[in-house]
């Protein structure tokens, strides 16, 4: 997930620019259809809970990861703490 972390917050900034084009339309040509604004709100609300949700699984799979490191240091023997190979 966290090698992936450039190219999906690249897509959310494009959808969000991609709302932004919209809403600054709206000053040019007027409100748009129904339809057209369901797309404007999906893509700014999609981009921000992509980058949300991606933040957080990262996070979590770094203190899994963490977590997983300390029961590994603690399943050595009594009085060591040495990594494990």
């Amino acid at each position: 997930m966290a090698e992936r972390t450039r190219e999906l917050r690249v897509f959310c900034a494009l959808l969000f620019f991609a709302g932004l084009t919209r809403l600054l339309a709206v000053s040019d040509a007027g409100w748009p259809h129904a339809s057209q604004l369901v797309l404007m709100a999906l893509e700014f609300m999609l981009s921000v809970i992509l980058v949300v949700w991606q933040a957080g699984a990262i996070a979590d799979g770094r203190s899994t990861e963490k977590a997983g490191t300390e029961e590994r240091y603690e399943e050595t023997r009594p009085g060591t703490r040495r990594p494990p190979v």
